[in-house]
């Protein structure tokens, strides 16, 4: 029974991997077709916010859907995720400035930080019960006999496997919320909590995708 789940589930994984490497394939299309049609128009003057919209419009608005699903992807797959979103940036200024570069220009984070700030925030309404029961069940609070200065911890699950154990989103989401600073897992509302992990900047992650 165990060994029919296991292939099971990676069937499931393979499939949604094969959907990812799709839509990388058709984001990499519109991009083109974005480049192309501001060249055809390049005796136009388009202020750079003009060009910041239709980014979002016709290729950062696909990251912000299903966004659980695009951070468990391969990293090969991650790669090509970051890869049309600098290309994105160098369109919208004109430029072929570093990724980080632009990224600090346009006062944004990569596409992995901001699925991993969407985790973080899924998390804290798990954990203050603003989650449906389902989700609420994936963590349970740690009960520690003193307290830590990195406020309240999660238990982590038994990971039997790296793919399904350590890098999936029980085990992710429970590391992540125990590596946050104590004042920001002590949010008294989700916008509240929004607001100190992006002042936090970049959140520290272990996962095969910062691996390098």
């Amino acid at each position: 029974m165990k060994e029919q789940s296991e292939r099971k589930q990676l069937k499931v994984v393979e499939e949604q991997n094969r959907k990812i490497m799709k839509e990388n394939e058709e984001l990499k299309m519109k991009l083109n077709a974005f480049m192309k049609n501001l060249n055809d128009v390049k005796e136009i003057i388009i202020p750079t916010d003009n060009l910041s919209v239709l980014g979002n419009a016709f290729i950062n608005s696909h990251f912000n859907y299903a966004p659980l699903i695009w951070m468990f992807c391969r990293k090969t797959s991650y790669n090509k995720i970051e890869k049309i979103h600098h290309k994105t940036l160098k369109v919208i200024y004109k430029s072929d400035d570093l990724y980080d570069d632009l990224l600090l220009r346009n006062n944004e984070v990569s596409i992995h930080q901001r699925h991993l700030r969407f985790l973080a925030t899924e998390v804290f309404k798990s954990v203050n019960g603003l989650n449906p029961d389902f989700m609420s069940d994936y963590f349970t609070k740690k009960i520690m006999p003193y307290n830590l200065r990195r406020g309240e911890v999660l238990c982590l699950p038994k990971a039997n496997s790296s793919y399904y154990g350590i890098h999936g989103f029980h085990f992710r989401g429970s590391i992540l919320w125990n590596n946050l600073p104590s004042q920001i897992k002590s949010s008294r509302t989700v916008n509240e909590f929004k607001r100190s992990l992006k002042a936090l900047g970049n959140i520290p992650c272990l996962c095969l995708i910062c691996r390098t």
